[in-house]
């Protein structure tokens, strides 16, 4: 390889490195927000998390490689075309291919890479997560209470706490267990402690009943002082673990044992996946050849390449959305593995003197920059977003679903995709506002408006202002619409997987009252029907307080099936029985509610699909209800501090951008304030994981991050700016 040959090869690999890096980084926090429950409800240590984060490296790796290499190739064929040095090389003789050999080499590094990693990297680290699952969900001790909600650590077992102090004394607990040979138990006390007998774990519960039913219909009702709950049945359990397509070798894919049950149904699904192993690296080449002929493939342009970068853009989006669809559509039909769609290789300042009233034009002027720049980013993440959910969804409910057509995974992930955007928002102000000033930086305007005395504070402010703006709009108008579109996503994913839930007996519960009264409502299914909440296989465990001020269990009503209706649920053939006495039945009854339709539809929901504007509405009826509200108290808080983390993150940007280039080191800067950035966003995750399991209050979680970011900013700009 020749001197200038090596030279091209150098501007390549540093774009392609940088980019490779910041989209793994950017994904890798996208999954960290799916993967908080591992610190959160299942209780298990920032190790675990971390592990689980760092396993996916691979496979994220994987999936970015091949838009990394072509966003690079783009910006450095682009650059060095316009700088006129491949002109120069074309000028001097040199061949169209000794020009592009360097990028054909990096891409083809970059398909063995991929290929290397598909082949062994990806199912040893895949293997690893699944593994690392298995035994999280194992660990019954971290996982059979959780404050303020159902928890189901066990099939059949279902735990329900009021609250849980710090010695770990449980207050109101309710449990429901159900039993192999059918009927179920009920136990509710108003205290209990995990702990252990002759070495086996318990549940020591005080002050309580039982209740079940009896073959005549009778509700058994037993008091007592103090109860040992076995917990041994539940941790010994015979649960295996099963592999999933993405973990697996290549020989399990190609080969797999058809003596298996699920490796014979499931065949089709393996061999698509082994193609697409194989068939995968070679997006690398082909992206890097769709950035050649956007940059290369027509004749020189003084007035840049944007509309041709555009065009082969979208032209490398569908050529992976294409790949991906027909991925998805040999799991069922195993001939088209021989259409994957990688043949397609081919596609195409003057320093002025500046016044009061120039400056305020000045400022308008970096101020577009920037927002430029940041609806750049904004498009950049959010298209790197929708992908890997596109490729996610199509793997967690396209295989389980028949229903599920390349529309309708793509329906999903319009639907599910803005909540995650929405949720990099940081990374979109920080990135967009590092590209605007680093640009300003290299064709020397910073030096020419600070030589004319303009203050940094005066150009930067206008950007943060903006994007305090931007942040606002956020959340008071952006974030309905995204929770909106959530529980749309998450009630159309129910609906395309509900062949595959019919199958898993896993049942739905709610809690409702006010002060007087508490009840508990279990359901072993749930739909909608003329835009109603429909609940089958209802039990309603009623609890009243008494003299004493506790509460206490008072009657048990069964019923085929429940509407919820203005004001009440409305029960049809029903079975009521108070504790010790006969069941009388009767064909409907009304009970009153104080859920309506939407908060109802919320108590099944995460906190991210409660819009903005309803948040406060759901914390009252929440904690009315007896069930914990922190999740929602921390997300309001989140929310308000939404628009402070934007402008914190763009004056961050900013000051890490002010460098003299002639100083040297901007890259070192500008790459700090990147990980910077990242170490804060990370920061404020962990303080969201805290703040769920009360370690610190909601209001600290949700403002330490977006503090912190913005005295860190300050300091580094009046260091800068002051001296």
């Amino acid at each position: 390889m020749r001197l200038i040959e090596r030279y091209f090869l150098r501007q390549l690999l540093g774009p392609t490195l940088l980019a490779t890096a910041a989209l793994c980084l950017v994904t890798l926090l996208g999954r960290s927000l799916s993967e908080l429950e591992i610190i959160v409800e299942q209780r298990q240590s920032a190790l675990v998390f971390l592990k689980i984060i760092l396993l996916a490296v691979p496979q994220l790796l994987n999936t970015v490689m091949p838009i990394s290499v072509f966003v690079a190739a783009l910006v450095a064929l682009n650059r060095l075309h316009t700088e006129q040095e491949i002109v120069v090389c074309f000028a001097s003789g040199m061949s169209r291919w000794r020009v592009i050999s360097p990028a054909v080499r990096l891409a083809s590094v970059a398909a063995l890479l991929s290929l290397i990693i598909g082949l062994w990297l990806q199912p040893y680290t895949a293997r690893e997560i699944r593994e690392t699952s298995f035994q999280v969900r194992a660990d019954i001790a971290a996982t059979l209470v959780r404050e303020g909600a159902f928890t189901e650590p066990s099939a059949g077992l279902t735990v329900y706490s009021r609250t849980i102090d710090r010695g770990g004394l449980i207050h109101d607990l309710f449990i429901h267990q159900t039993k192999q040979g059918g009927g179920d138990t009920t136990y509710s006390s108003r205290e209990g402690r995990v702990g252990t007998r002759n070495g086996a774990p318990v549940l020591i519960m005080t002050n309580g009943s039982t209740q079940e039913f009896s073959n005549d219909g009778t509700l058994n009702f037993l008091r007592f002082d103090e109860y040992i709950f076995d917990l041994a049945p539940f941790v010994q359990s015979d649960e295996l673990l099963h592999y999933k397509e993405a973990d697996r070798y290549m020989h399990e894919l190609f080969f797999p044992d058809l003596q298996q049950d699920w490796e014979r149904k499931n065949k089709d699904r393996l061999l698509a996946e082994g193609h697409s192993r194989l068939a995968g690296p070679l997006y690398n080449i082909a992206f890097m050849a769709m950035a050649l002929a956007a940059v290369l493939g027509s004749s020189f342009s003084r007035l840049g390449y944007g509309r041709r970068i555009a065009r082969v853009g979208a032209a490398a989006a569908a050529v992976r959305l294409l790949g991906v669809g027909i991925q998805a559509a040999c799991a069922d039909s195993a001939y088209l593995n021989i259409l994957h769609p990688h043949a397609h290789q081919g596609q195409e300042g003057r320093t002025r003197r500046l016044g009061s009233r120039m400056i305020g034009r000045l400022e308008r002027y970096v101020l577009g920059r920037t927002l430029t720049a940041v609806a750049g980013a904004l498009a950049v993440i959010g298209g790197m977003i929708t992908l890997v959910e596109f490729v996610d969804i199509s793997k967690n409910i396209g295989v389980r679903s028949d229903d599920a057509g390349f529309a309708s995974l793509l329906y999903l992930t319009l639907l599910k995709a803005p909540a995650t955007v929405l949720a990099l928002g940081p990374f979109v102000f920080l990135f967009g506002t590092l590209f605007a000033f680093v640009g300003l930086n290299r064709r020397s305007e910073l030096i020419a408006m600070r030589a004319a005395g303009v203050s940094a504070w005066r150009f930067i402010l206008p950007a943060a202002a903006a994007a305090l703006l931007i942040g606002v709009l956020t959340v008071t108008t952006l974030n309905p619409v995204t929770a909106w579109l959530t529980a749309r996503y998450e009630t159309a994913s129910t609906e395309m997987m509900e062949g595959y839930l019919a199958n898993t007996d896993k049942p739905s519960w709610l809690r409702q009252g006010d002060a007087n009264t508490q009840i508990v409502i279990r359901a072993a299914r749930r739909d909608r029907q003329d835009d109603s909440l429909h609940l089958r296989g209802v039990s309603l465990f009623v609890f009243t307080r008494g003299a004493n001020g506790a509460l206490e269990f008072s009657r048990r009503i069964e019923a085929e099936d429940a509407r919820l209706v203005a004001g009440f649920w409305r029960l049809n053939n029903v079975r009521e029985a108070l504790p010790g006495a006969g069941s009388l039945s009767s064909e409907s009854l009304s009970i009153p509610s104080t859920l309506d339709q939407q908060s109802a539809n919320e108590r099944f929901g995460a906190p991210g699909s409660v819009a903005f504007w309803r948040l406060p509405g759901a914390i009252g009826r929440t904690e009315q209800a007896g069930f914990s509200a922190t999740a929602y108290r921390l997300r309001l808080q989140q929310l308000f501090a939404t628009p402070l983390l934007f402008a914190a993150m763009s004056i961050l940007a900013a000051a890490f951008s002010l460098r003299l280039m002639r100083l040297g080191g901007l890259a070192v800067l500008a790459g700090s304030g990147v990980a910077l950035g990242f170490v804060i966003f990370f920061f404020n995750q962990l303080c969201e994981a805290l703040g769920k399991s009360e370690v610190l209050f909601p209001f600290a979680a949700a403002w330490a991050p977006p503090v912190l970011a913005l005295l860190a900013g300050f300091t580094l700009l009046c260091y800068t700016e002051d001296g």
